[in-house]
């Protein structure tokens, strides 16, 4: 030993400092070789559990490792064998663990590991460069990066084997701290991460949630992996995506928004991947208005590919709109016209929900962007139609737009078909003017919209239609006056691109009227559509009928005068997607 002291003085150094067994330690090697035979391995008792605590409790990297090879046979002894798995050792346990001893020997780990393993590698408290470090930045990763390795596998396995909510979210929480040491070995990192995107797209919601926060945070620390998560994550949001009913649409909503926020990390990569998806998306379109054929047309109209058009419109309107960067803006105008597109498919009244989800994605990227598309002419369309100028036959229950693609052929007959698609195209509608009611050209734009209401109110036999109508003609002319009012002080002219932007945004900090009426409006009648959704389709339609639901009357929304208004603001791997592919190939055999 004086030789390798005097060779190599920090090495020794090191063993002297960190691999100096203390008395427990000792004591707890004179047990070991009392109890373990040449045949079986050592049996982990109360004591053991006690002399290890204390170990840990003075940070022993040796003790650790002594916890982390028990864990290990415990966990080796409950999993069945995984092909999967990366075998980082071959060896036979060397500890035998009952399931007595299995609880404290978690403990220990989930409270001591990434505790000392970040006092002894020492890799944090150099943040001298910007760059994001790793603990394999450290001197003395060599002397711990087997049992690490070994130990990242076992939380793999336990992932895998767990079905116990609470005692899950436990874990995932500690995977959080372990994300640093998964992002030192990318094989094992890819296993880790196939796991999460499928525990993010299934299961409890604080375990997806959890399983997102890990998801994200690796990729932070892994850049290299970034484009391989939003591939599994966005086709585990395809096949969530195959049926949809108002108990799993929290779900997909959350998958979406957490899928926009990992695009946002890098709009390159992004750019790359919704090129492609949404290309093909173009060519289901394409292939269902040459063809005009049932299962051409089924490709476009199913839940698959309405809920991919909503994403990538989320995606192009949050980060294509104002004031971010120009990596994403050339994907709008192929979002908007494949969307238009839909909606011109089949212009049936039977696919009213699905034309008002594409009008909701419109307004939402017209919001975002601050560019003009013209949806009022989609939603009178609705208005218009023949089911309005007829008495209804029947009062059955309001259908559920939230809930359903299609609506069946009696529902457009009856009552609470015209009063649930009047609400919806009411709020449509005045969503898309609240957009525009800080633009200097607003007046004419409402123009065009009370020649054709008048016209409608004439044709109409639906009272509530006419009503409805009735108050947001009001109100649009109110405001329409009221930005005529202000626009005729104005001294330059509509060619003086910068004065107009200025006075819209200078009108953007005033007090709204038409936007305060729209959120009280919407406020009101939320509960009421959540109800109509719930009866219409949940097992409680037999304690209260829908029939005597009764949603709130436009009439009764008090116009603000003084207070402001605040806004409130399990899979396979594989990467085929059943009814709905992807291909880059313009072949029309490849597309459904």
């Amino acid at each position: 030993m004086s030789v390798v002291k005097q060779e190599d003085q920090k090495l020794y150094g090191l063993l002297d400092n960190d691999e100096q067994p203390d008395v427990e330690e000792v004591q707890d090697n004179n047990n070991e070789k009392e109890t373990a035979t040449e045949h079986e391995g050592i049996t982990v008792s109360s004591k053991k559990i006690q002399i290890w605590k204390k170990g840990l409790e003075k940070k022993s990297v040796k003790t650790l490792k002594r916890v982390l090879s028990a864990f290990h046979s415990a966990v080796e002894a409950m999993s069945p064998p995984d092909a999967e798995a990366v075998q980082v050792e071959k060896k036979k346990s060397k500890y035998l663990v009952n399931s007595s001893m299995f609880n404290s020997i978690v403990a220990m780990c989930l409270n001591y590991t990434v505790p000392i393993l970040t006092k002894h590698l020492d890799y944090v408290k150099e943040k001298k460069s910007k760059k994001v470090l790793l603990p394999t930045t450290s001197k003395r990763w060599s002397t711990i990066k087997v049992t690490v390795k070994r130990y990242l596998v076992d939380i793999l396995q336990v992932l895998r084997q767990l079905t116990d909510s609470n005692v899950l979210s436990v874990i995932l929480h500690h995977c959080q701290l372990l994300c640093p040491f998964y992002s030192c070995f990318p094989k094992i990192s890819k296993m880790f991460l196939k796991r999460l995107t499928r525990m993010w797209s299934s299961g409890e919601e604080h375990g997806r949630v959890l399983a997102f926060m890990c998801i994200r945070k690796i990729t932070l620390l892994s850049p290299n992996l970034l484009e391989f998560v939003l591939k599994k994550m966005y086709l585990n949001f395809v096949r969530n995506s195959k049926f949809i009913t108002p108990k799993t649409q929290p779900l997909i909503m959350f998958m979406r928004n957490s899928l926009v926020e990992m695009f946002a990390l890098n709009e390159n990569a992004t750019y790359r991947h919704a090129f492609v998806y949404i290309r093909q998306l173009a060519i289901h379109l394409r292939n269902a208005v040459t063809m005009k054929e049932k299962d051409s047309i089924q490709s476009v109209y199913n839940w698959q590919f309405i809920s991919c058009l909503q994403l990538w419109a989320q995606v192009v309107s949050e980060l294509g709109g104002a004031g971010s960067s120009d990596t994403l803006k050339p994907l709008i105008y192929p979002v908007v016209q494949i969307i238009i597109g839909v909606i011109r498919l089949i212009p049936s009244s039977r696919y009213y929900p699905i034309r008002f989800k594409c009008i909701e994605s419109l307004n939402l990227i017209s919001e975002k962007t601050n560019l003009y598309i013209p949806t009022a002419s989609f939603i009178l369309e609705v208005l218009e139609s023949e089911e309005f100028q007829k008495k209804p036959k029947s009062s059955e229950k309001p259908p559920d737009y939230n809930g359903v693609l299609k609506f069946s052929k009696t529902q457009l007959q009856t009552k609470g078909f015209q009063d649930i698609t009047t609400d919806v195209a009411f709020e449509s509608l005045l969503h898309y003017y609240v957009i525009y009611s800080n633009s200097i050209a607003f007046p004419e734009l409402v123009f065009p919209i009370r020649q054709r209401v008048k016209r409608l109110l004439k044709k109409s036999k639906a009272p509530k239609l006419c009503k409805d109508m009735k108050v947001l003609i009001e109100k649009l002319q109110c405001h329409a006056d009221e930005i005529s009012r202000i626009r005729g002080k104005v001294t330059f002219s509509p060619k003086d691109i910068d004065d107009v932007r200025k006075w819209e945004s200078d009108q953007s900090k005033k007090n709204n009227v038409l936007r305060q009426f729209y959120n009280n409006w919407k406020k009101m009648n939320e509960n009421t559509i959540k109800d109509v959704g719930k009866y219409a389709n949940g097992p409680e339609i037999k304690k209260k009928p829908a029939s005597s639901l009764k949603r709130k009357n436009i009439a009764d929304v008090k116009e603000p005068v003084k207070k402001k208004i605040k806004n409130k603001a399990t899979a396979n791997d594989e990467d085929v997607v059943e009814d709905f592919r992807f291909s880059d190939s313009d072949d029309g055999n490849d597309d459904e």
